[in-house]
């Protein structure tokens, strides 16, 4: 990656519906956003909610995103989150194949 062209990061997030899921991934994409959105449905989540142990299926959501529209792309994320405390965790790219990186960067909104 360039330092004109900027990096990408992954933006993951779990929900609780693959319809949850369709639907923050077009918003995403339909605002240009993010360049691309993928989910795995059917993954089982355990956790500690308000001193209960809770047991889930959820769905992961992966969303490929330019840091031109990072932090835009997080808080719209957040807004449309159905949690009251959705996880939302950023993980940086070290490489990113070249072409992959230009295509990411055309798709999604001019600063």
């Amino acid at each position: 990656m360039t330092e004109t062209q900027g990096g990408l990061s992954i933006v993951l997030t779990t929900l609780p519906s693959q319809e949850d899921a369709q639907n923050i991934a077009e918003t995403l994409v339909k605002e240009r956003l993010v360049a691309c959105a993928s989910f795995l449905d059917g993954v089982f989540s355990a956790y500690f909610w308000k001193d209960n142990l809770e047991k889930a299926l959820e769905v992961i959501l992966w969303l490929k995103v330019p840091d031109k529209t990072l932090a835009a792309a997080k808080e719209r994320l957040q807004a449309l989150h159905p949690y009251e405390v959705p996880e939302i965790l950023t993980l940086r790219t070290l490489d990113v194949n070249q072409a992959y990186l230009t295509w990411a960067i055309k798709e999604t909104r001019q600063e």
